[in-house]
């Protein structure tokens, strides 16, 4: 891939509704709002390179894609560059909800020829199977439903890792290209939220 070109400032990188959501780690205020229902959120990978995300290996910088088309929201995404198996960049999440909730993770990923596998850990639960990001040519690997775990409401704060596990054969590096993450509340009938309290079988049974 060509070096990635960082942009100065990421507009709308943050959608979030209705529930609120504070990002980059404990000593930041939370959202002025008072705790609400469980709702939708939506965090532009872009923010992982500006909010303070902590790699252990290689730096997160903001990569321009409308060179290479235009499904990548905004235009753009976050290009983390480890060397090696092993590495994690990890940030953290304070959502403003009256309960703790399961929610439905959802990634867009980047796949290019020099990009490894990466595992999404979230509260140090490993969120379903781990991306392949390999493919010939850069392309938008489009949003992935990666399965189910619960967020905590505040004032507890939620530990988001990427971890990477290693790398396709054919890939000539580890790189990990990050547009878009969508976070959804659990729903087991319409209008109604599954909360974590009472319902740990039901978790257990949960993809």
């Amino acid at each position: 891939m060509r070096r990635p070109m960082v942009a100065l400032c990421v507009l709308g990188a943050l959608s979030v509704m209705p529930a609120t959501m504070a990002v980059g780690g404990p000593g930041k205020p939370p959202a002025k709002q008072g705790p609400t229902d469980p709702g939708p959120l939506s965090y532009e990978g872009e923010n992982l390179a500006v909010n303070g995300a902590t790699a252990t290996d290689g730096t997160v910088v903001i990569q321009q894609m409308a060179q290479f088309g235009n499904q990548w929201s905004n235009n753009a995404q976050a290009l983390w560059t480890p060397t090696k198996a092993g590495a994690s960049l990890t940030t953290t999440l304070l959502v403003g909800m009256k309960v703790d909730a399961i929610y439905v993770f959802q990634i867009a990923y980047t796949k290019a020829p020099d990009y490894g596998q990466v595992q999404l850990f979230v509260n140090n639960k490993a969120v379903g199977a781990s991306f392949d990001g390999y493919a010939p040519q850069v392309t938008y690997g489009g949003l992935v439903t990666l399965g189910t775990t619960i967020l905590l409401k505040g004032p507890a704060w939620n530990q988001i890792r990427f971890t990477v596990t290693g790398k396709n054969p054919k890939s000539t590096g580890f790189y990990v290209g990050i547009d878009l993450m969508k976070y959804t509340p659990f729903v087991v009938a319409p209008g109604l939220t599954v909360p974590k309290s009472g319902l740990l079988d039901l978790i257990k049974k949960l993809p």
